[in-house]
């Protein structure tokens, strides 16, 4: 017996595709009304405040939308809705798409640390509550540093070129080296784009890290910047089954929809390693260079002519962690690299690690990430972010 078709439903996306995270939302969004309902999209992200007086008469049965001053009238028109945060803290009554962002700002803050910095410094926006629970997350977790400073703004800023050149004037304060998280990839070119004008040599002195990896923005600037890449696709698959349980009366207002960081995709903003201890900075360097090699620390102590002991004393004094811990991260990140960015399978992953076979790799990349390498590509080898 054949089973009915799903009731067809009209919805309308009011998200823009002008940017990464629009066009990645609306993806997740299509994925699940591709497999799992049977949908009419009404997409208008231009000439919006022109169709916005006609939605009322086309019997819509949902709407998926950002939370722009001109869509936010529509939620008096009872549709079920799901709403994507930008400007607003949040939306009652509807579920809100939000970003996790203390785990943005905690992952970024680890990511900085690994890399030997002591020094830091937010770039964000101080009228996007976002940028501030992300600032409010990086600074939490870098507490203790040796030096903390941070530039905040309205968005956008009426003249952009007074604005580059106040960050260049703020980048110029900073001691030197110092990492910035910027609250997005937007914010983080302007910080790149500033250092010109401060003539701030980028990684060397200022390291930079944006958030949502839009590639468009990423890599556009020069030197490329690293980015915190979003779980955006995973979010508009579940934005759509949300608003599709609200139209078949199954749920009024179920929970928010949270868009969770992925991994830190390094460009050269950030392609360096702060540290004081030429030792140590040495004993990294040979990790790096030798990532795909089992090699041991003995191996880097010989390297760096150092005593075995000593090399371990200051690895935990600066880095605070082994000499062993730093080794499997670099390649795990090697590793997840690969998951991510390439084809391979895992056993061609294996052999290119030096892995006798794929189940060796997958214990030791699991132990570390608490996922199987499959379950990890699956999750993180999907298209471009943006946010915000």
């Amino acid at each position: 017996m054949i089973p009915d078709m799903p009731e067809t439903k009209k919805v309308a996306l009011l998200i823009e595709t002008s940017t990464s995270y629009g066009r990645t939302l609306i993806r997740g969004i299509v994925q699940y009304a591709n497999i799992a309902a049977s949908w009419i999209f009404y997409n208008e992200p231009r000439g919006l405040m022109e169709k916005l007086p006609q939605l009322s008469k086309w019997n819509l049965d949902g709407i998926i939308m950002r939370d722009t001053p001109e869509n936010m009238p529509l939620l008096k028109l009872n549709i079920p809705s799901v709403v994507s945060i930008r400007y607003e803290k949040m939306v009652q009554g509807v579920p809100n798409i939000i970003s996790d962002s203390n785990a943005i700002g905690i992952l970024a803050a680890g990511y900085l640390r690994d890399k030997g910095f002591s020094r830091f410094a937010f770039c964000g926006f101080d009228d996007m509550p976002w940028s501030g629970e992300r600032e409010k997350a990086f600074l939490d977790a870098i507490s203790g540093a040796e030096n903390i400073s941070v530039y905040r703004r309205k968005q956008p800023s009426p003249d952009y070129n007074q604005e580059l050149n106040d960050i260049a004037h703020w980048l110029k304060t900073l001691p030197k080296p110092t990492a910035v998280m910027a609250c997005n990839d937007v914010r983080g070119a302007n910080v790149v784009e500033a250092c010109k004008l401060a003539q701030i040599k980028v990684p060397q002195e200022i390291s930079i890290l944006g958030v949502n990896n839009d590639d468009m923005i990423c890599e556009m600037t020069s030197p490329p910047l690293s980015s915190v890449s979003l779980d955006i696709l995973t979010a508009g698959y579940e934005a759509a089954k949300t608003l599709d349980r609200m139209m078949k009366g199954k749920s009024t207002c179920p929970e928010n929809i949270i868009i969770k960081p992925k991994t830190i995709i390094t460009r050269a903003s950030t392609d360096i390693l702060a540290i004081d201890d030429p030792d140590i900075a040495a004993a990294l360097h040979y990790i790096s260079q030798n990532s795909k090699k089992h090699i041991q620390v003995g191996d880097i102590a010989a390297n760096i002519g150092v005593n075995r002991r000593s090399l371990e004393r200051r690895f935990r004094d600066v880095l605070g962690k082994s000499v062993y811990d730093e080794i499997k991260r670099v390649r795990i990140d090697v590793i997840s690299k690969m998951l991510i960015e390439t084809d391979l399978s895992i056993a061609e992953i294996a052999y290119n690690m030096g892995f006798e076979d794929s189940n060796h790799i997958s214990r030791y990349f699991a132990a570390r990430k608490g996922i199987s390498p499959l379950k990890f590509r699956k999750v993180h080898q999907t298209g471009g972010d943006d946010k915000a």
